[in-house]
């Protein structure tokens, strides 16, 4: 099992930027909501990625662009830095983040 690479809060702070510069620079309709089962969300990389608007939206937001940001991570080093994100961010920054996501829908 791969160590994780652990993040200081500017690291988290960064890839938070990523993340919103990612989700930018999609195509609309590249993300879709829909229920799925057994999972919150889901990351085709170039096909789309397809969230359960009802279930942690927001982390899964940031953990499935993660997962695209950085493919070559482990499971457990995305669910880490998406923690690490979440914990970083300001209640503004999560707010840029869904005006940026809903653009995108």
């Amino acid at each position: 099992m791969p160590k994780i690479q652990k993040l200081t809060k500017e690291d988290s702070i960064e890839l938070f930027q990523r993340i919103i510069n990612c989700i930018k620079s999609k195509k609309k309709g590249f993300f879709t909501l829909k229920k799925l089962k057994g999972v919150h969300g889901w990351c085709e990389w170039e096909d789309g990625i397809i969230l359960d608007y009802r279930k942690d939206f927001i982390p899964t937001i940031i953990h499935e662009c993660i997962h695209l940001l950085e493919p070559n991570w482990s499971e457990s080093q995305v669910i880490y830095s998406e923690k690490r994100v979440i914990n970083s961010i300001s209640e503004d920054e999560v707010g840029l983040l869904l005006m940026v996501f809903i653009k995108k829908l």
